[in-house]
C-alpha cells in the first residue's frame, strides 16, 4: 500500500475517512484543533465543518482491494497466525505480517469484521478464545485510538497491543480458561498473572509502549486492578484504550459462565465502570459516542427489518427504531 500527499477540500471528497492529517491544523487564535498524524473519521470531519475549515493537507493511502470476502478472511487469518506463532516460538514479530494485519483491521467495517473473526473458530477452544477475542480487541483499539486522536504509528502499536494483550493466557490450561464453576484462589491468581507473563514474552520484541499496554491493561484507575494495583497516573494511555476495548468485547461475547450482553447494555455497564473510575471516562465517552453515532441510519444489528434513528447518551439506550422507508 502506497500513499500520496494531497491538498483537498474534504467535503467534496468521497474518500476523506481514512486520510491522514499531514500537518497540525490550527484555529485563527493559534489553538491546535487537530494534530499531524490524525486519521480522519466522521468525528474529525464534523469538527472541521464546525470550525469552517475547508481545505487541509492530507496523506491519502492508496488502498489495495480484495476480490472476495474469502480473500480478506484468509489474509487476516494468515497474518494473525503468523504473528502469534512468531511470538510463541521465538518472540519475534515479522514487520510484513504486522503491517498487513493493520491495514485490514483499520479499513474493516463492523458489518464484515464479525464474519472475519468467526473464521478462526476451527482453531480449537483455547486458541479460538484467544485469537477471536484478541483480533476483536485489536480492531476496537485501532478504532478507539483513531477517535481519540492517536497518530498512525500509535495505531499500529495499539493494534499490536490488542492482538497480544492476552498472549500470557497461553500459559493457562484450557480447563481453567473455560471453567464454568467458581475459580479457586489459586486459579484466580494464575489468571491474574497473565499480563505479567505476556509482558515478559514480548518485551524484547515490541516497543515499550506496546509491552506496557499488555502489562497494565487490567489495571483500574481507582487502584483495584491487577497485577500491581496502580492508579490513574501510573497507567499508560495505550493500556487504558486496550482496557476499554477488552471490556467491551468481553461483555458482548458469550463466556462459559454467562450469556453475552447486547452492545447497548455493555455500554451502560461500562458507563457505571467509568463513573467508578475503573476505566477512563474520557476515552469511554468518546468510544460510546462514536459507536452509537455509527449506528444512526443503519440497520439495527440485532433486530431484523429496522434501523437506528437516535439514542439517549445519558442512558446509553436507543430512542427508537423504525422499518426502512
Amino acid at each position: 500500500m502506497s500513499s500520496m500527499l494531497n491538498y483537498i477540500d474534504y467535503r467534496d471528497s468521497l474518500e476523506s475517512e481514512g486520510d491522514i492529517v499531514a500537518e497540525d491544523i490550527k484555529l485563527p487564535d493559534g489553538k491546535k484543533l487537530m494534530s499531524k498524524g490524525t486519521i480522519l473519521n466522521e468525528y474529525h470531519i464534523n469538527r472541521l465543518i464546525k470550525f469552517n475549515i475547508r481545505k487541509i493537507w492530507i496523506i491519502r493511502e492508496i488502498r489495495e482491494s480484495y476480490s472476495s470476502d474469502e480473500e480478506v478472511k484468509n489474509d487476516i487469518l494468515d497474518s494473525t497466525v503468523s504473528i502469534m506463532n512468531g511470538i510463541l516460538q521465538d518472540g519475534s514479530i515479522k514487520t510484513e505480517h504486522r503491517d498487513r494485519l493493520f491495514k485490514i483491521l483499520y479499513y474493516s467495517n463492523p458489518e464484515n469484521f464479525a464474519a472475519i473473526v468467526n473464521y478462526v473458530e476451527y482453531l480449537g477452544n483455547q486458541e479460538y478464545f484467544v485469537y477471536d477475542h484478541s483480533l476483536t480487541v485489536a480492531w476496537l483499539a485501532v478504532k478507539i485510538g483513531s477517535a481519540v486522536g492517536v497518530g498512525k504509528d500509535g495505531l499500529v502499536e495499539l493494534m499490536q497491543a490488542g492482538l497480544l494483550h492476552d498472549v500470557g493466557k497461553y500459559s493457562i490450561p484450557g480447563d481453567i480458561l473455560n471453567k464454568v464453576e467458581r475459580l479457586s484462589d489459586q486459579e484466580c491468581e494464575l489468571i491474574r498473572r497473565h499480563p505479567l507473563v505476556g509482558y515478559h514474552m514480548i518485551k524484547d520484541t515490541v516497543s515499550t509502549e506496546v509491552a506496557e499496554a499488555v502489562l497494565y491493561h487490567h489495571e483500574k484507575l481507582n487502584g483495584a486492578g491487577y497485577p500491581f494495583g496502580v492508579t490513574d497516573a501510573d497507567i499508560p494511555r495505550y493500556a487504558k484504550i486496550i482496557s476499554i476495548a477488552d471490556t467491551f468485547e468481553a461483555l458482548i461475547s458469550s463466556r462459559p459462565y454467562r450469556h453475552k450482553f447486547s452492545p447497548f447494555m455493555a455500554l451502560r455497564i461500562m458507563r457505571d465502570m467509568a463513573m467508578a473510575q475503573e476505566i477512563s471516562y474520557g476515552i469511554y465517552d468518546t468510544f460510546q459516542i462514536n459507536f452509537m453515532n455509527s449506528l444512526i441510519g443503519k440497520p439495527h444489528p440485532e433486530i431484523e427489518g429496522s434501523f437506528v434513528v437516535g439514542y439517549d447518551k445519558e442512558k446509553i439506550e436507543l430512542i427508537y427504531m423504525q422499518a426502512p422507508q
